[in-house]
């Protein structure tokens, strides 16, 4: 993608950003606004003149002390995508914390590809952090940081439009979106946290 170039289209509590696409030719255009709970940030990507593979995924890194988790509803199963072969494994307690993750180590996880996945939270002890999504990105990688890149222990909870990280892969696997012209595609991210009371109660 190419660099961002902010616009003045802000709205009070709207900004929108519309960047233009580098190794391919489209559009992508991002709105940041405010909902009751949090954020929305709502994206749109259009095809400027031809089809052309297209493979988004959101990376945003969250701060995960001890006794950091991820809960994600109706997941039994994960891939390792950083394991060669890829390798399916069970997602439990110990998988989903960041205690499962030696220092200096990092893990790459992806919901089963045939699970679609729209929510997510990433729980700490002291406050609750919950991501849903548009099904528009079907497919959610979620990657475990214990200062191996990151300065502190971090989890990436990445909800995408492809399977898995690279679009060759996503497009060998026949798992990624396409843009048509005069057919943009539309999807967004709803962010909210909430702290925890005394007894581990959502404030």
């Amino acid at each position: 993608m190419g660099r961002v170039r902010p616009l003045n289209r802000g709205v009070r509590d709207r900004q929108v950003l519309d960047p233009p696409g580098g190794s391919y030719p489209y559009m992508l255009e991002r709105q940041i606004s405010a909902t009751s709970t949090g954020v929305r940030l709502s994206y749109t990507a259009h095809a400027t003149d031809v089809s052309v593979p297209f493979l988004w995924a959101a990376h945003p890194q969250f701060s995960a002390p001890p006794g950091t988790r991820v809960v994600i509803d109706g997941v039994t199963s994960v891939v390792d995508v950083l394991a060669i072969p890829a390798d399916r494994m069970v997602w439990d307690d110990a998988a989903s914390s960041i205690d499962s993750v030696a220092f200096g180590a990092c893990r790459k996880f992806y919901v089963d590809p045939e699970h679609v996945s729209t929510r997510a939270q990433l729980i700490r002890r002291d406050a609750v952090l919950k991501l849903n999504w548009a099904s528009g990105c079907p497919f959610l990688g979620v990657w475990f940081d214990h200062s191996a890149f990151a300065r502190e222990p971090v989890i990436a909870l990445e909800p995408t439009n492809g399977y898995f990280d690279s679009l060759k892969d996503a497009s060998d696997n026949g798992l990624v979106a396409e843009l048509v012209p005069g057919e943009p595609l539309s999807w967004w991210i709803d962010v909210s946290v909430s702290r925890k009371g005394p007894a581990g109660e959502e404030r």
